[in-house]
Protein backbone atom coordinates (compact mmCIF):
# COMPACT_ATOMS: atom_id res chain seq x y z
CA UNK A 1 0.00 0.00 0.00
CA UNK A 2 1.56 3.44 -0.71
CA UNK A 3 0.49 6.32 1.15
CA UNK A 4 1.43 9.90 -0.21
CA UNK A 5 2.67 12.48 2.53
CA UNK A 6 -0.55 14.87 1.75
CA UNK A 7 -2.94 12.08 2.23
CA UNK A 8 -1.59 11.47 5.86
CA UNK A 9 -1.42 14.84 7.31
CA UNK A 10 -5.04 15.63 6.01
CA UNK A 11 -6.72 12.35 6.66
CA UNK A 12 -7.69 10.34 10.07
CA UNK A 13 -6.10 6.98 10.29
CA UNK A 14 -9.31 5.48 10.65
CA UNK A 15 -10.49 6.58 7.36
CA UNK A 16 -7.41 4.93 5.66
CA UNK A 17 -8.02 2.64 3.11
CA UNK A 18 -6.48 -0.58 1.67
CA UNK A 19 -5.81 0.78 -2.43
CA UNK A 20 -5.95 -3.04 -3.57
CA UNK A 21 -4.16 -3.98 -7.19
CA UNK A 22 -6.80 -3.90 -10.01
CA UNK A 23 -7.93 -7.40 -11.30
CA UNK A 24 -7.22 -7.60 -15.25
CA UNK A 25 -11.15 -6.72 -15.46
CA UNK A 26 -10.80 -3.80 -13.63
CA UNK A 27 -8.07 -2.61 -15.13
CA UNK A 28 -9.82 -2.93 -18.36
CA UNK A 29 -12.88 -1.18 -17.05
CA UNK A 30 -11.11 1.87 -15.93
CA UNK A 31 -9.28 2.29 -19.45
CA UNK A 32 -12.71 2.01 -21.13
CA UNK A 33 -13.91 4.74 -18.64
CA UNK A 34 -10.60 7.27 -19.25
CA UNK A 35 -10.89 6.65 -23.03
CA UNK A 36 -14.55 7.41 -23.19
CA UNK A 37 -14.10 10.69 -21.12
CA UNK A 38 -11.01 11.71 -23.31
CA UNK A 39 -13.16 11.06 -26.30
CA UNK A 40 -15.82 13.23 -24.98
CA UNK A 41 -13.46 15.97 -24.14
CA UNK A 42 -12.48 15.51 -27.81
CA UNK A 43 -15.64 15.40 -29.66
CA UNK A 44 -16.86 19.09 -27.74
CA UNK A 45 -13.18 20.37 -29.12
CA UNK A 46 -14.27 19.58 -32.46
CA UNK A 47 -17.83 20.76 -32.16
CA UNK A 48 -16.58 24.38 -30.85
CA UNK A 49 -14.27 24.09 -33.66
CA UNK A 50 -17.43 23.14 -36.15
CA UNK A 51 -19.37 26.39 -34.42
CA UNK A 52 -16.16 28.54 -35.03
CA UNK A 53 -16.44 28.22 -38.67
CA UNK A 54 -20.25 28.94 -38.96
CA UNK A 55 -19.52 32.33 -36.57
CA UNK A 56 -16.37 33.30 -38.82
CA UNK A 57 -18.89 33.13 -42.04
CA UNK A 58 -22.06 35.13 -40.03
CA UNK A 59 -23.69 32.17 -38.66
CA UNK A 60 -23.99 32.72 -35.22
CA UNK A 61 -27.27 31.93 -34.59
CA UNK A 62 -27.26 27.80 -34.69
CA UNK A 63 -27.50 25.82 -31.13
CA UNK A 64 -26.04 23.16 -30.21
CA UNK A 65 -28.96 20.61 -31.14
CA UNK A 66 -29.08 21.83 -34.86
CA UNK A 67 -25.40 20.13 -34.85
CA UNK A 68 -26.29 17.21 -32.83
CA UNK A 69 -26.40 14.80 -35.47
CA UNK A 70 -24.55 13.77 -38.04
CA UNK A 71 -27.39 14.23 -40.85
CA UNK A 72 -27.79 17.52 -39.71
CA UNK A 73 -24.29 18.51 -39.34
CA UNK A 74 -24.20 17.73 -43.20
CA UNK A 75 -27.61 19.81 -43.76
CA UNK A 76 -26.40 22.77 -41.98
CA UNK A 77 -22.58 22.89 -43.47
CA UNK A 78 -24.09 22.26 -47.56
CA UNK A 79 -26.64 24.92 -46.60
CA UNK A 80 -24.85 28.07 -44.92
CA UNK A 81 -21.47 27.85 -46.13
CA UNK A 82 -19.30 27.70 -49.19
CA UNK A 83 -15.97 27.16 -50.77
CA UNK A 84 -12.89 26.53 -48.57
CA UNK A 85 -15.38 26.64 -45.45
CA UNK A 86 -16.99 23.40 -46.61
CA UNK A 87 -13.71 21.66 -46.89
CA UNK A 88 -12.69 22.51 -43.51
CA UNK A 89 -15.81 21.96 -41.51
CA UNK A 90 -16.15 18.54 -43.67
CA UNK A 91 -12.79 17.39 -42.02
CA UNK A 92 -13.85 18.56 -38.72
CA UNK A 93 -17.56 17.04 -39.13
CA UNK A 94 -15.59 13.59 -39.81
CA UNK A 95 -14.09 13.24 -37.09
CA UNK A 96 -16.67 14.11 -34.82
CA UNK A 97 -18.48 11.64 -36.24
CA UNK A 98 -15.91 8.90 -35.80
CA UNK A 99 -15.64 10.42 -32.35
CA UNK A 100 -19.18 9.62 -31.45
CA UNK A 101 -18.75 6.02 -33.37
CA UNK A 102 -16.08 5.47 -30.75
CA UNK A 103 -17.81 6.60 -27.90
CA UNK A 104 -20.46 4.39 -28.88
CA UNK A 105 -18.34 1.41 -28.72
CA UNK A 106 -17.09 2.45 -24.92
CA UNK A 107 -20.49 2.70 -24.17
CA UNK A 108 -21.31 -0.75 -24.92
CA UNK A 109 -18.56 -2.11 -23.19
CA UNK A 110 -19.42 -0.25 -20.26
CA UNK A 111 -23.04 -2.32 -20.41
CA UNK A 112 -21.40 -5.83 -20.93
CA UNK A 113 -19.22 -4.83 -17.92
CA UNK A 114 -22.48 -4.09 -16.27
CA UNK A 115 -24.66 -7.13 -17.19
CA UNK A 116 -21.89 -9.05 -15.62
CA UNK A 117 -22.01 -7.78 -12.39
CA UNK A 118 -25.92 -7.22 -11.94
CA UNK A 119 -25.19 -7.70 -8.26
CA UNK A 120 -23.24 -4.81 -8.52
CA UNK A 121 -24.79 -2.78 -10.79
CA UNK A 122 -28.42 -2.92 -9.97
CA UNK A 123 -27.44 -1.74 -6.88
CA UNK A 124 -25.94 1.06 -7.65
CA UNK A 125 -28.49 1.84 -10.72
CA UNK A 126 -31.22 2.10 -8.14
CA UNK A 127 -30.13 5.21 -7.10
CA UNK A 128 -31.57 8.29 -8.96
CA UNK A 129 -29.06 9.91 -11.30
CA UNK A 130 -27.06 7.06 -11.79
CA UNK A 131 -26.94 5.42 -15.18
CA UNK A 132 -24.47 3.36 -16.66
CA UNK A 133 -21.35 5.78 -17.18
CA UNK A 134 -21.83 6.51 -13.35
CA UNK A 135 -22.53 2.51 -12.57
CA UNK A 136 -19.33 1.81 -14.86
CA UNK A 137 -17.11 4.25 -13.06
CA UNK A 138 -18.34 2.77 -9.48
CA UNK A 139 -18.10 -0.78 -10.68
CA UNK A 140 -14.47 -0.25 -11.93
CA UNK A 141 -13.09 1.80 -9.08
CA UNK A 142 -15.54 0.38 -5.84
CA UNK A 143 -16.06 -2.79 -7.17
CA UNK A 144 -18.19 -4.43 -4.23
CA UNK A 145 -17.38 -2.53 -1.24
CA UNK A 146 -15.77 -5.35 0.33
CA UNK A 147 -12.12 -3.12 0.55
CA UNK A 148 -13.27 -0.38 2.58
CA UNK A 149 -13.83 -1.11 6.52
CA UNK A 150 -16.75 1.33 6.52
CA UNK A 151 -18.63 4.16 4.57
CA UNK A 152 -16.47 6.84 5.59
CA UNK A 153 -13.39 4.63 4.43
CA UNK A 154 -14.94 5.06 0.86
CA UNK A 155 -15.91 8.74 1.24
CA UNK A 156 -12.09 9.57 1.61
CA UNK A 157 -11.23 7.19 -1.32
CA UNK A 158 -13.24 9.55 -3.05
CA UNK A 159 -12.25 12.56 -2.02
CA UNK A 160 -15.75 14.04 -0.79
CA UNK A 161 -13.94 14.43 3.01
CA UNK A 162 -13.05 17.99 4.24
CA UNK A 163 -9.11 18.54 4.73
CA UNK A 164 -8.14 17.55 8.55
CA UNK A 165 -5.01 19.98 9.53
CA UNK A 166 -3.16 19.44 12.77
CA UNK A 167 -1.11 21.15 14.63
CA UNK A 168 0.37 20.21 17.61
CA UNK A 169 -3.11 19.65 19.84
CA UNK A 170 -5.18 21.84 17.43
CA UNK A 171 -7.00 20.21 15.04
CA UNK A 172 -8.81 22.35 11.98
CA UNK A 173 -11.30 21.13 9.51
CA UNK A 174 -11.24 22.52 5.95
CA UNK A 175 -13.24 22.72 2.79
CA UNK A 176 -13.62 19.48 0.95
CA UNK A 177 -9.86 17.80 -0.03
CA UNK A 178 -11.00 17.06 -3.86
CA UNK A 179 -8.33 14.24 -3.47
CA UNK A 180 -8.85 10.49 -4.36
CA UNK A 181 -10.56 8.67 -6.97
CA UNK A 182 -11.55 10.83 -9.62
CA UNK A 183 -13.20 9.29 -11.87
CA UNK A 184 -15.43 8.25 -9.35
CA UNK A 185 -15.83 12.01 -7.70
CA UNK A 186 -16.72 13.13 -11.15
CA UNK A 187 -19.53 11.14 -12.28
CA UNK A 188 -20.83 10.96 -8.43
CA UNK A 189 -21.25 14.60 -8.26
CA UNK A 190 -23.10 14.83 -11.19
CA UNK A 191 -25.66 12.17 -10.28
CA UNK A 192 -25.46 14.53 -7.14
CA UNK A 193 -26.44 17.84 -9.15
CA UNK A 194 -29.17 16.18 -10.85
CA UNK A 195 -31.15 15.73 -7.27
CA UNK A 196 -32.28 18.78 -7.71
CA UNK A 197 -34.04 18.96 -10.93
CA UNK A 198 -35.97 15.23 -10.06
CA UNK A 199 -39.89 14.81 -10.89
CA UNK A 200 -40.61 12.60 -8.15
CA UNK A 201 -39.99 13.08 -4.57
CA UNK A 202 -37.60 11.00 -3.01
CA UNK A 203 -35.50 10.88 0.26
CA UNK A 204 -32.50 12.28 -1.44
CA UNK A 205 -34.52 15.18 -3.46
CA UNK A 206 -36.21 16.02 0.34
CA UNK A 207 -32.70 16.53 1.67
CA UNK A 208 -32.11 18.53 -0.86
CA UNK A 209 -34.92 20.77 -0.23
CA UNK A 210 -34.57 21.08 3.24
CA UNK A 211 -30.57 22.10 3.05
CA UNK A 212 -31.36 24.31 0.38
CA UNK A 213 -34.44 26.18 2.59
CA UNK A 214 -31.47 26.32 5.42
CA UNK A 215 -29.88 28.55 2.66
CA UNK A 216 -26.94 26.22 2.14
CA UNK A 217 -24.72 26.64 -1.04
CA UNK A 218 -25.89 24.85 -4.03
CA UNK A 219 -22.40 23.31 -4.10
CA UNK A 220 -21.81 22.56 -0.53
CA UNK A 221 -25.88 20.17 -0.58
CA UNK A 222 -24.44 18.58 -3.98
CA UNK A 223 -21.06 17.31 -2.29
CA UNK A 224 -23.63 16.19 1.05
CA UNK A 225 -25.92 14.56 -1.37
CA UNK A 226 -23.27 12.70 -3.20
CA UNK A 227 -21.70 11.30 0.55
CA UNK A 228 -25.17 10.40 1.05
CA UNK A 229 -25.41 8.68 -2.05
CA UNK A 230 -21.59 6.82 -1.62
CA UNK A 231 -22.53 5.67 2.20
CA UNK A 232 -26.05 4.05 1.21
CA UNK A 233 -24.36 2.68 -1.66
CA UNK A 234 -21.92 0.81 0.29
CA UNK A 235 -24.86 0.04 3.27
CA UNK A 236 -26.72 -1.75 0.40
CA UNK A 237 -23.91 -3.57 -1.18
CA UNK A 238 -23.19 -5.20 1.75
CA UNK A 239 -26.48 -5.72 2.67
CA UNK A 240 -27.23 -6.74 -1.35
CA UNK A 241 -30.53 -4.86 -1.53
CA UNK A 242 -31.53 -1.99 -3.83
CA UNK A 243 -32.34 1.79 -3.19
CA UNK A 244 -36.06 2.10 -2.83
CA UNK A 245 -36.18 5.98 -2.25
CA UNK A 246 -39.46 6.32 -4.79
CA UNK A 247 -41.84 3.38 -3.14
CA UNK A 248 -41.73 0.69 -6.09
CA UNK A 249 -39.00 -0.05 -8.64
CA UNK A 250 -40.72 0.64 -12.40
CA UNK A 251 -38.17 3.87 -12.16
CA UNK A 252 -35.52 1.55 -12.22
CA UNK A 253 -37.10 -0.70 -14.53
CA UNK A 254 -37.55 2.27 -16.80
CA UNK A 255 -33.79 3.18 -16.22
CA UNK A 256 -32.79 -0.57 -17.64
CA UNK A 257 -34.67 -0.16 -20.42
CA UNK A 258 -33.73 3.08 -21.95
CA UNK A 259 -30.12 2.67 -20.57
CA UNK A 260 -29.91 -0.66 -23.34
CA UNK A 261 -29.89 -3.09 -19.92
CA UNK A 262 -33.26 -4.34 -20.07
CA UNK A 263 -31.43 -8.02 -20.52
CA UNK A 264 -29.92 -7.95 -17.33
CA UNK A 265 -29.86 -10.47 -15.16
CA UNK A 266 -32.16 -9.75 -11.95
CA UNK A 267 -32.76 -12.98 -10.14
CA UNK A 268 -30.56 -11.84 -6.82
CA UNK A 269 -33.60 -9.18 -6.81
CA UNK A 270 -37.52 -10.60 -6.66
CA UNK A 271 -38.62 -7.23 -6.28
CA UNK A 272 -37.59 -6.30 -10.34
CA UNK A 273 -39.16 -9.82 -11.15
Amino acid sequence: MMITSSYVRDTKESSWCTVKVPTEEESELRAIINSYNLAKKDRTMNMNKLHATFNQKGIPFLKKSDLQTNDSRIENIAKHLKGLAIKDACLVEARITLIERQIDDYLSLMREALMKHPEISLVWLSFPGIRTIVAASLLAYIGDGSRFYSASQLRNYVGLVPMIQQSGDACFQGNVSWRGCKPVRKNIMQSAWSIESLKAGCPLMDEWDSLAARHKRKSTIAVHIANKILTLGWILLRKKELYNGFGNYSRLKAKLRQEGLGAIDCSMFPELN
